[in-house]
């Protein structure tokens, strides 16, 4: 037991790189590649290296627990603390886009849903902009996966393109120029949506 305890903490403190790149361990990236020891004489830098057994990675975070109940077989996932949405088909990603969710007293619910309206471009009268590419998918309130919107006559100034990537809307999901379009064109009305 004391020696499964030594090789472990040898494993967890050592950083391995391969080739230069940098290699996980235990969850980390490698701080700097390691460059290795220097060539001897002595018979020992014949050798071949000791064995250590990998430390084990921390489970990933699971992207997709189920396929989509859909019958294109067509999923919008949307993650709130990576701010990123990918578009699933049949378990292919198809689309990955950096987003922004709701920021703090606007968060985006959490939860299973479904596309159930579509607008090429869409008025918001609660917060007086367009919304182009309008898809949405909360059942109560008007929640829509949309590009990034603009105020009238201002279609070249778009709100929240620097804040991509961080939480900055009031509970929409806001999407690229021309990432919002690709998903517009590929999911119909009905397409399931997780927001987790």
């Amino acid at each position: 037991m004391k020696v499964l305890t030594r090789i472990m903490a040898i494993a967890i403190a050592f950083t391995v790189v391969a080739g230069g790149a940098r290699v996980v361990v235990s969850g980390r990236p490698a701080a700097a590649p390691v460059s290795p020891p220097a060539a001897t004489n002595s018979p020992r830098a014949t050798q071949a290296p000791a064995v250590i057994p990998p430390a084990t990675p921390a489970p990933s975070k699971p992207s997709v627990v189920e396929q989509p109940s859909t019958s294109n077989g067509k999923l919008i996932e949307i993650s709130i603390d990576d701010q990123a949405l990918v578009a699933w088909q049949n378990g292919v990603a198809i689309y990955r886009f950096v987003i922004s969710t709701g920021r703090a007293g606007y968060e985006t619910p959490s939860g299973r849903f479904k596309v159930h309206t579509k607008y090429e471009n869409r008025w918001s009268r609660t917060w007086k902009v367009w919304m182009p590419y309008a898809m949405f998918w909360h059942p109560k309130w008007g929640y829509a996966f949309h590009e990034l919107p603009y105020k009238p006559g201002a279609p070249d100034r778009r709100i929240g393109a620097s804040k991509l990537g961080t939480a900055d809307s009031h509970g929409c999901v806001r999407i690229n120029l021309g990432d919002a379009r690709k998903l517009y064109e590929w999911a119909p009305v009905g397409t399931a949506v997780w927001i987790h």
